[in-house]
């Protein structure tokens, strides 16, 4: 399990390729696929800002879309969407649960998508999976890439804590993520189904493979990488402090 180099001044490590075998987790994804449902209620302001950038027109691209919770919201939107992710257990509930005529679910790594191949998207929404694909910089500029003349790129990341992936850490996480959901639902029963998912054991490994950067590192990569996008914070997800980037290509 990699570690960083400097705990006081946030993450530089990055995860190994064997992030989509903890993805893939059947017993996590089905607790992951429950839990999820009751996030809505309890993230109003991010799903907000979604709503207000999503935008509309002919390709969506959603990528790490896990079981096609934003894939859907998208398919409200654009006329083709495709939803990605690397763990097939993921997309076989996003097909199950989620699927639309205008939705196609692909078990794939963002970075094997091209223009060339699967052309380029008017929106491409990246939900706290940039940290678990590799650099921004590489992942950055990749997403760029896919995105068509005056198309968006959506992204939200978590940023870092001091004691990101620890015991304690991950203790006070599971019980400030079932605060949050207790207050969004007022459901017991989701309130345990997030703590299930935050306290196992994969879980707990994943969080020490896909460590977020710092502050003030997220807002030097990401501006390098994004010129002119718009960052900002002040937003949560699943209990964590997010950014939440857009960034418009030029061109009509």
């Amino acid at each position: 399990m990699p570690t960083t180099t400097d705990e006081t001044d946030g993450a530089t490590a990055r995860p190994p390729r064997d992030t989509a075998r903890l993805f893939n987790d059947k017993d996590l994804v089905s607790l992951y696929n429950r839990f999820t449902r009751s996030l809505d209620a309890s993230e109003v302001p991010m799903n907000r800002w979604l709503d207000e950038h999503l935008g509309s027109g002919r390709r969506a691209l959603d990528v790490g879309c896990g079981t096609g919770r934003y894939t859907v919201r998208l398919a409200d939107r654009y006329d083709e969407v495709v939803g990605i992710d690397v763990a097939p257990a993921m997309i076989e509930i996003a097909e199950r649960d989620r699927l639309r005529s205008n939705i196609r679910y692909q078990t794939r790594d963002v970075l094997g998508l091209t223009p060339e191949h699967d052309g380029r998207f008017d929106v491409v929404l990246a939900l706290g999976c940039v940290v678990n694909v590799g650099p921004p910089a590489l992942v950055l500029g990749h997403l760029r890439n896919l995105v068509a003349k005056g198309g968006t790129l959506l992204v939200m990341e978590p940023m870092w804590e001091p004691g990101w992936g620890s015991r304690d850490w991950q203790v006070d996480f599971a019980f400030r993520t079932a605060r949050a959901v207790w207050k969004g639902t007022g459901d017991l029963d989701d309130v345990i189904a997030a703590l299930q998912v935050v306290l196992h054991p994969t879980w707990l490994e994943m969080a020490g493979i896909g460590v977020p950067l710092a502050r003030e590192d997220f807002l030097r990569e990401y501006s390098a990488a994004l010129p002119g996008a718009t960052i900002e914070e002040g937003y949560e997800r699943l209990g964590l402090r997010v950014f939440a980037v857009s960034w418009r290509a030029e061109g009509e």
